[in-house]
């Protein structure tokens, strides 16, 4: 069985929700070893004011040009991790994404975590992905890519399909069998 060791949320503004989250971790001893978050809404001026307990800020994304959106890696403290730079692959709506290495013992894990806004190009966010994944990717490495990508993954599309064609072809498989959300369109 999987493991992912991480906790993935889309938490639409983190300067808002950070003392709900903080209540949730001290109330469970989850076992997290990352906290990913997308649309944290911060800026690069604000988001190193954010951290959790036993928890420090590793990587992280935020928007230059629009506001919203944004994504960010906390590590549990003591962990053996380094921010993977992937700045150059961010394009605001399109593909915002962030990593970090993680040296587990004899084990090399690379997390990954995305954003793509609703209106973001498909084709500049599959073209950022491919790109990332190329640059990262060797057969000694075990990489997790998480996020909120916008695709609906319960009706699925050839958008949809595309995306896990991608995936496979870096040998990584999309895990996610329920909707995370449902709306009516």
């Amino acid at each position: 069985m999987f493991d992912p060791f991480l906790l993935l949320i889309n938490v639409c503004s983190l300067a808002h929700k950070t003392s709900e989250i903080e209540i949730d971790f001290q109330s469970v001893d989850n076992g997290y070893k990352f906290l990913c978050f997308t649309e944290t809404w911060l800026s690069n001026d604000s988001i190193n004011c954010f951290n959790f307990n036993n928890f420090s800020l590793s990587s992280y994304y935020c928007r230059n040009t629009f506001s919203h959106g944004g994504v960010g890696i906390w590590s549990r403290m003591g962990l053996n991790v380094c921010n993977i730079e992937l700045k150059e692959f961010c394009i605001d709506k399109h593909i915002e994404i962030c990593g970090v290495k993680w040296l587990d013992g004899d084990e090399i894990y690379i997390i990954l975590v995305c954003y793509r806004s609703p209106t973001g190009d498909l084709i500049l966010f599959y073209n950022g992905i491919y790109s990332v994944l190329s640059s990262l990717f060797t057969l000694s490495v075990k990489i997790i890519l998480c996020g909120d990508i916008n695709l609906d993954s319960y009706h699925p599309s050839k958008d949809f399909n595309d995306f896990k064609e991608l995936l496979a072809i870096f040998g990584l498989e999309f895990i996610n069998s329920l909707p995370t959300r449902v709306t009516n369109t």
